[in-house]
């Protein structure tokens, strides 16, 4: 198959390639940059290849220049190809490949953001991360950090008023009853309100805010806007030791930490090739599991809070507070881990920890059935939930969306299987999926994925080996020169890593393809023609974490 996509690219564009090669089990073309939109078409449309799920776009200041990477993944067959063109570093500009791949959306915008890369026929190309009229781009590697905190306020006014209020477009949308609506450009009624849920609304899951447009209580339109935190991740990188910069993974994602460091010294091993103990490999996956069910049950207690139902919120903490258990005795810590490390982990599992984790998973079985009780089987969350805010398959692909929230579209998408890690081939596990695409099947997928996940740790557990914890790793740590893309199946999704080492104690670049920013940007369609209540629940749906979105 990859000589096949390279030998297609290059019949069908002679012209275009400047070079090829490959890279972590990826097709790696380099490309003229007038021929992206042409080769993107092709790529994804072509049936023997369908490349249809835009996983990662990324830009990186190469000092001379700066290169856009983006790795496209086609998941009827499980290929990679990665596709790299160079802009000039003075006036970087590219097309825009949104109207090939909508998930292509928001990460443009970011590029755009933080590198200064100029995306012609982007339909909103805005900051996204940082407020309109922050000067200068923080990713470009001769980037300033003032020492004025408020050096951001424009000295000309407008450039915050005009941005606040953006062109109008027309609005189309599809009413639950199916039939679709569009609003011409302009139009002005005078019931429609435009409100701001967030960021402090209770039911944004943190500092979110959602400016809606209502027509009475009927959602006309929706439009995130995120960077609330002002986290700056992938710049703290740059400054950090390799070694370093693991505490900081845990506070992307703080309901899977675990998950992080996972992903980013997965891809510290694939550059610095080191190996990890089978003893290491099996607690890992331990942890991970542990993790995910943690999250899962923050989902289940917090998706019933925000539909009004106290009493699930109380169970699910209440077995989660046995995992945080089980993390403690291990590492010391209950939220941010700090356990990873090159090689392995930081130590070995406690005495007592088979026996008190086996307890565990016999318990948490003996509870799911309370689960089921108490929303699974409730009518009037059936009702919330049943047909609210769907979104299919294709679109959900065509967005980049992964997790649960694929899979609740009938997608069979896990990086576990699809792209095995770690030794996640030994374990006989389901890759849980529902066909209908709604908040509801969003829900029983994360509840079928507790009951596998129980599976695996209890599989995990069985065949613990002993033997070494990690190897030995130098005083300075430092990785030899070039460049990995890593991704894991996190709580939320395919969380992914693409790390580029100039040979430095010190990563060069550091991308974190966060699942929860990605599948955002599909909130607007799946909540148009909605009333407000299922904003709440569609949100709640999604589980994101703002940790991740704002990075």
């Amino acid at each position: 198959m990859s000589e096949m996509v390279e030998s297609a690219v290059r019949q069908h564009f002679p012209d275009a390639v400047v070079e090829s090669g490959a890279a972590d089990g990826a097709v790696v073309l380099k490309i003229k940059p007038e021929s992206l939109i042409s080769i993107g078409h092709f790529l994804k449309e072509t049936p023997e290849l369908r490349f249809d799920y835009p996983a990662s776009i990324t830009g990186v200041d190469r000092d001379d220049r700066i290169e856009l990477i983006y790795h496209l993944t086609a998941l009827s067959s499980g290929e990679r190809v990665t596709l790299r063109l160079d802009l000039d570093r003075g006036s970087p500009e590219v097309e825009s490949v949104t109207p090939v791949w909508r998930g292509a959306d928001w990460q443009e915008r970011e590029i755009y953001d933080l590198l200064g890369v100029r995306f012609k026929g982007h339909p909103r190309l805005e900051r996204i991360l940082l407020p309109e009229g922050w000067e200068g781009h923080p990713l470009r590697k001769d980037y300033v950090i003032p020492e004025d905190d408020r050096h951001w306020l424009p000295s000309d006014w407008s450039v915050l008023s005009e941005a606040s209020v953006p062109e109008q477009a027309q609005v189309c949308y599809t009413t639950p009853e199916g039939t679709l609506v569009c609003e011409e450009p302009g139009r002005l009624r005078t019931e429609e309100i435009q409100i701001s849920m967030g960021p402090q609304h209770p039911s944004t899951h943190g500092v979110l805010r959602l400016e809606l447009v209502l027509d009475g209580e009927v959602v006309v339109d929706c439009r995130p806007d995120v960077g609330y935190l002002h986290r700056g991740m992938e710049k703290l990188a740059e400054m950090r030791t390799y070694i370093q910069f693991i505490p900081i993974t845990d506070r992307f994602d703080y309901l899977s930490s675990m998950m992080n460091n996972a992903v980013y010294i997965g891809a510290v091993e694939k550059l610095a090739r080191t190996e990890v103990p089978e003893r290491a490999q099996y607690i890992r996956v331990i942890m991970m599991e542990l993790q995910r069910i943690a999250s899962h049950l923050v989902f289940l207690g917090a998706m019933g809070l925000d539909l009004g139902a106290t009493t699930p919120f109380l169970y699910a903490f209440r077995e989660r507070e046995d995992i945080l258990d089980l993390f403690e005795m291990t590492c010391g810590a209950r939220l941010t881990y700090n356990y990873f490390r090159p090689g392995g982990v930081s130590r070995d599992l406690p005495a007592g920890f088979d026996q008190k984790c086996r307890a565990y998973i016999n318990k948490q079985r003996a509870r799911l059935p309370e689960y089921d009780d108490l929303l699974t089987n409730n009518e009037i969350f059936i009702i919330r939930m049943r047909d609210v805010g769907v979104i299919s398959g294709r679109d959900a692909i065509d967005y980049g969306m992964s997790g649960p929230n694929l899979r609740g579209s009938g997608v069979a998408y896990d990086v576990r299987r699809s792209d095995p890690y770690s030794i996640y081939e030994r374990f006989d596990f389901e890759v849980a999926t529902r066909p209908e695409g709604d908040c509801l099947a969003r829900y029983h997928v994360r509840m079928q994925e507790i009951r596998e996940s129980l599976k695996i740790v209890e599989q995990a557990l069985d065949g613990l080996p002993e033997g070494k914890l990690s190897y030995k790793t130098p005083l300075v740590f430092k990785v030899p020169e070039g460049e990995v893309y890593h991704h894991i199946e996190s709580s939320r999704g395919d969380v992914g890593v693409y790390l580029v080492s100039d040979g430095s104690p010190k990563p060069y670049r550091l991308k974190w393809r966060a699942p929860s920013f990605i599948s955002l940007q599909a909130l607007p369609q799946m909540v148009r023609g909605w009333k407000v209540a299922d904003v709440v629940a569609t949100l709640g749906s999604l589980d994101i974490v703002l940790g991740e979105v704002d990075r």
